[in-house]
């Protein structure tokens, strides 16, 4: 009986990834929610309402939340009060929740 192997052809980079991930990669294919193709599914649509951001607040969600700079750096990037950051932040979320949740009204 002859072996079915795929031929793959994966470069040392790639090969240490799968090691050293290993576990991070096994437990991502789950179909379990809140894991694999659950949390594909969730980026696929966080980036596409991210994408309808307008630039203000997605300027924040980058840098704020998702590059993890403080407010006070944030605010001196765009030269803006840290409140102003603030406020673009948490109108931005409440944007992104209500487009995630289908909702037509946008707060």
């Amino acid at each position: 009986m002859a072996s079915l192997q795929r031929r793959t052809n994966y470069p040392p980079r790639a090969v240490r990834y799968l090691v050293e991930g290993y576990n991070t990669v096994k437990w991502m294919k789950s179909t379990e929610p809140g894991r694999g193709l659950d949390l594909l599914c969730q980026l696929i649509d966080i980036d596409r309402a991210i994408s309808r951001l307008g630039p203000k607040e997605l300027q924040v969600i980058l840098l704020h939340g998702q590059l993890g700079l403080t407010e006070q750096v944030v605010s001196e990037l765009l030269g803006v009060r840290r409140a102003t950051v603030s406020e673009r932040y948490t109108r931005a979320l409440e944007v992104l929740a209500a487009d995630l949740n289908g909702s037509d009204e946008q707060p």
